[in-house]
């Protein structure tokens, strides 16, 4: 993006979630963390004046980044306010005067048809961006907004550069999402229908309630519950192991034969198994949520609601190398060019129109 022709010199990026500079490369995050930090680096690197706002123990400021605690908003004017998730965060934002302000929904967006949620949106009539075509989908057609907009996640730039071979990669599926989406599903599909074909490989499980922050909290005995079943499969090459901060966690994919996850209706992207595709990882999914727009069906891997079809397809993955190996560079290639860098300009281009 060109510094001398941007429309967008200046943004507010503004969030209440436990976010301190960078967090995404010192601990276990969730998505929507991940996006947050990724942004702000294209916007800085892009040259952009970016303000940050979050609840962070210490402030980081350097020449086109701020980043404070909420509590200490005080910026006059930006030229593009984000909010992410809640709806009440326009309200918090409101003195900031800007050219556009938008709410970045990463949820199904029909959680904006609550009073509480939709009472802001209706005052500020923010732009709403979404994350794909299936994500737009789950907006209810009367809630009010300026504009709506679809933009994919990007990928950092660590993921898009890496490269791999097939003796790097160990004879493994990896599932990396949350366990009350579908692990005990995956866990009796392998143990059953996968395991007996393949019983050299492996299941290997990074999940857990650390990595979805204070709703993880909440949460936290119903995920046990789910990765304790899990655990009761070891004699099928089932293993849990805790969640690992990013770039440990993205090594750990690398060198995995595939991923598998059945996914959810409320899956509105799913970057775990973007960040899979992109390293050169075939995912075989279910047919639930953005999962099509994720995996190229016969092409990085495979999309299927039958269970019968999802163990043949994992078992043909795990004996194939040819199919394996041409399924593996598709997965690179199809996400080469799918970095924040890329976003960042869209987003501008979008925002003219």
């Amino acid at each position: 993006m060109s510094t001398s022709s941007k429309y967008i010199k200046s943004v507010l990026l503004f969030t209440e979630e436990i976010v301190d500079f960078y967090t995404n490369s010192s601990a276990p995050t969730n998505g929507t963390i991940t996006t947050f930090v990724e942004l702000i680096k294209a916007f800085e690197a892009a040259g952009v004046k970016t303000y940050v706002y979050s609840d962070c123990e210490k402030e980081y400021i350097s020449e086109n980044l701020e980043w404070k605690h909420h509590s200490k908003l005080n910026n006059d004017y930006v030229d593009l306010k984000i909010v992410t998730v809640r709806p009440l965060l326009l309200e918090k934002v409101k003195k900031v005067k800007s050219k556009q302000t938008i709410l970045w929904i990463h949820n199904e967006a029909k959680y904006l048809l609550k009073w509480k949620q939709y009472k802001y949106v209706l005052k500020y009539w923010p732009t709403l961006l979404f994350s794909g075509k299936y994500h737009q989908s789950t907006l209810p057609w009367f809630i009010p907004c300026k504009k709506k907009m679809s933009i994919e996640f990007g990928l950092s730039e660590s993921i898009l550069q890496s490269e791999r071979t097939i003796g790097e990669v160990k004879q493994r599926a990896i599932f990396t999402s949350n366990p009350l989406r579908s692990l005990r599903w995956l866990v009796d599909i392998w143990s059953s229908k996968i395991h007996p074909f393949v019983p050299s490989a492996e299941l290997i499980i990074y999940s857990g309630s650390k990595t979805y922050g204070i709703w993880g909290e909440s949460v936290k005995e119903r995920m046990d519950k789910e990765l304790n079943y899990a655990r009761g499969f070891e004699s099928s090459n089932v293993f849990v192991k805790d969640p690992i901060p990013k770039s440990e966690l993205f090594k750990e994919v690398q060198q995995s034969r595939l991923m598998l996850y059945k996914g959810d209706r409320s899956e509105t992207f799913c970057l775990a198994v973007a960040e899979a595709q992109a390293l050169g990882v075939p995912c075989v999914v279910g047919d639930l949520g953005a999962m099509k727009e994720r995996v190229q069906y016969g092409i990085t891997g495979y999309v299927t609601n039958d269970e019968e079809a999802f163990a043949r397809y994992t078992i043909q993955l795990f004996q194939d190398d040819i199919l394996w190996n041409e399924m593996s560079k598709n997965a690179a290639n199809s996400y080469k060019n799918k970095n924040w860098t890329n976003f960042v300009d869209k987003l501008e281009r979008m925002l003219q129109k």
